[in-house]
This record gives structure tokens, sequence and C-alpha cells, in this order.
């Protein structure tokens, strides 16, 4: 018995394949919208930071001046790079601040930043390349008003030193919200066309789980003038996406526990149908335990099967709606980003829902006695339909208990990105 122990119960599920089919297809529902909502929820928070990036930098937080004619020294920079938790910084020039100035050019405003990783994203561009010395990028809405693109030469002015005709480098990605245009140069070549030298204000990257607002304070300590700028924007648009990911996964959650109750039913019936089955094999000489471990056979079969089609049907789901999804939060679509820790984790969790779900039914099935065969009424049924029940409430008060504690749970086990 123990050596056929598979072969049969794969014959057992043959034999009533309308009712295999459900249960595995009840499984791979329930596993295949986890996995989908992790994925899309991965997926969507890669389209996001990417979207961040192209838009507003990495960047964690902006400290500088909003005075006219005072600037940062190299030392200053220095000081700025060397406080507790700064990984690294990039000073932005602007030459000519407010309304000094404005004869040169009323529509546009002069930027500086260094050709670095971090000087990069101060202005992220969209369209081109980052201004090389003797170039500039622009405001899309600027260069749109003024008919130049990528590659056409504009004559800017640069007292002391009178007007330079410079090249079109790029097209910025945002405008930054500055109701004048922008121009951006690299910083160096700017402080020699204009003979300003220093900073504005201070591009700053800082160590994982550094206080932004205690760094600020140090820095104002040390310069009393300085304003910090901490990206709320940015940080807050984050925030707001990270919490729609707990709801999608108690929801997943709530379906996957559905799908359990609907096997510890579909279980039950199949032991009501093949009460008489079993008592045979008991006759035969099949042992209690040989007929729990058939069942759960079973379960097994489905269990590993409704998993993987879960999978392999939710990753494709998720695919499928990326686009449609990315197109709604006015982000660009990403390819797919597979968590597969959570999506192991489903897929593990609808094999141990669909061996929990036939584990009451296991047992009953081991209590069949031989005689069982010649009995009109079969209380085996009676009792399974009972355990049935209270299995069937306790699911759904771990469904609700899972949808109430999914938001306290930190996001980063469920594999985001």
């Amino acid at each position: 018995m123990v050596s056929g122990l598979w072969p049969l119960a794969w014959r057992f599920m043959a034999a009533r394949k309308l009712r295999s089919a459900l249960s595995l297809i009840s499984v791979a529902l329930g596993v295949a919208l986890l996995v989908a909502l992790l994925t899309l929820n991965a997926s969507m928070d890669r389209a996001v930071e990417a979207q961040l990036t192209k838009l507003v930098g990495t960047y964690d937080l902006m400290v500088g001046y909003r005075k006219p004619d005072i600037r940062l020294s190299g030392d200053d920079l220095a000081e700025v790079a060397r406080q507790p938790g700064v990984t690294d910084t990039a000073g932005v020039l602007i030459p000519y601040m407010y309304e000094s100035h404005r004869e040169l050019r009323p529509d546009l405003s002069y930027y500086g930043a260094p050709d670095t990783a971090l000087g990069r994203q101060f202005m992220p561009i969209g369209e081109g390349a980052f201004p090389r010395p003797g170039e500039a990028a622009l405001s899309a809405s600027w260069a749109k008003k003024a008919g130049v693109k990528v590659g056409d030469t504009l004559r800017l002015a640069f007292p002391p030193g009178g007007e330079r005709e410079v090249r079109v480098s790029g097209i910025m990605a945002l405008d930054k919200g500055v109701s004048t245009g922008i121009a951006l140069f690299e910083r160096g070549w700017l402080e020699a066309a204009t003979g300003r030298s220093g900073a504005t204000f201070v591009l700053v990257n800082t160590a994982k789980g550094a206080d932004y607002n205690l760094i600020v304070g140090s820095l104002q300590r040390r310069f009393p003038d300085l304003e910090g700028d901490v990206r709320k924007f940015r940080n807050e648009l984050r925030r707001n996406m990270n919490s729609l990911r707990p709801l999608a996964l108690g929801m997943g959650i709530a379906a996957l526990l559905s799908a359990g109750f609907l096997l510890a039913a579909s279980f039950r019936m199949s032991l009501a149908e093949r009460t008489r089955e079993l008592a045979l094999l008991r006759a035969v000489g099949a042992t209690p335990r040989q007929v729990r471990r058939l069942i759960l056979a079973e379960g097994l079969f489905v269990g590993l099967a409704g998993a993987l089609a879960g999978v392999v049907v939710g990753v494709a789901g998720a695919a499928a709606v990326a686009g449609f999804v990315a197109r709604l939060l006015q982000v660009e679509p990403v390819p797919a980003v597979v968590p597969w820790g959570g999506m192991a984790l489903a897929a593990l969790a609808g094999m141990a829902l669909t061996l929990l779900s036939g584990y009451a039914v296991a047992r009953a099935a081991a209590r069949t006695e031989p005689l069982w065969t010649m009995r009109p009424d079969l209380p085996a049924q009676e009792q399974s339909a009972r355990q049935g029940g209270w299995f069937g409430i306790g699911l759904a008060a771990v469904g609700a208990v899972a949808v109430i504690a999914t938001p306290s749970v930190p996001t980063g086990i469920w594999g985001g990105a």
C-alpha cells in the first residue's frame, strides 16, 4: 500500500476530473491574485522611482541661501561634506539672483551645476545631454517658446564678459515650477564666464537612515542664514505609493484564504463521495495512517499544480496590466519586476493552505471503518461537515485579521523595488 500511495492518489484525482480541476483552479486563482499584486506593486514602485529620478533627481536634500550675492565658498562646501551622515555633495551656482541683472535676459535664469553624478541630478535632462563647457541645457517650456532645439546655438549675456555663444546640449525633463525659463551650465565654466565663484546652494546625498532635519539643523548653526529643503514632495509621493501596497496585499491574502475555504468544501464533498471506497481500502488492509496520507497526497498534488499555475498566471497578468496602471499613475511603464522572494512565499502559502484545508478531511477519512462498506448511514460525512464548517469560520477570521494587520507589516519583506 505504501509503495502504491502516490499512483493511487493520482488515480483517485483522475477519476473525478471536474472536482480536481475546480480544486486546482481555486488554488491557482488565489495564488495568482497574490502574485499579481506583489508583481504589480514591485513594478509600479520601480516605475514611480524611475519617473521621480527622471523629473526631480535623486538627491536627498538641498541647503543654501535665498539672498542675492551670498554664496558658499570652497571651505564652506567642504564643511557641508564633513557633516555626519553626508555621503556626497554638489554645489550649484546662481550668478544672478532675483531682480539683479534682470535686464540681461528677463525671461531666462542662469544656473550652474558640476558635471558629476550628483550634479547631474539637479535638473535631469529629458532630451540631449548635460552641458559641457560652452553649452547650456534649457527648460522645455522656454525652448519651445524660443523655438530652439538640441544642437542649436544661442547668444547670451555674461557680464562682465559681454555676450557669448553657447550650444544647446539638452532639454530638461521638468521645468521645476519656475515661472521664467532656465539655462543650466557646467558650474566651472559658468564661474569663469561670470566672474562669480562659489555655490548658492548645495545638493546633499546622505547615508541610509540619516536624519535630514538633524543635518540641516547642524548646518544652520554653522551658517545662520542657511535654508534647507528636505524634498518633502518626493518623499510624500513615495509614502503615498507605499500606503497602497499593504491594502493590495491584504486583498490578495484574503483571496488566498477564500480559495482555502473552497478547497475545504471540495475535500469534504470528495470524502462524502468516496467513503465506501475508503472503507473498502481499510477492508483490504490499509491502515488509518495510510488513508490519511492518501488524502494529503491528493492535496499536495492539487496544491503544487495550483501554486505553479498561479505563479505563471499571476506574473503574466501583472505584466499585462502594468502598462495600464502606469498610465493611470501617469508614469512611464517599466518591464515587470518579479519579486522572487514574495512569489515563493505566495506559492508556499498556496500549497500549505491546500494541505491545511484537507487535513481535517484526512483525519475523518482515517477513521473510516471497514464495515462502513455495508452501512447505509455514513457518520464520517456528518463529522467532516461539522469540522469543515468550523474550519471555514476559522479561515474567515484569519482573513479578516490579515486584511487589518497587513498595513503594519514591513513592505520590504515582499520584494518591492
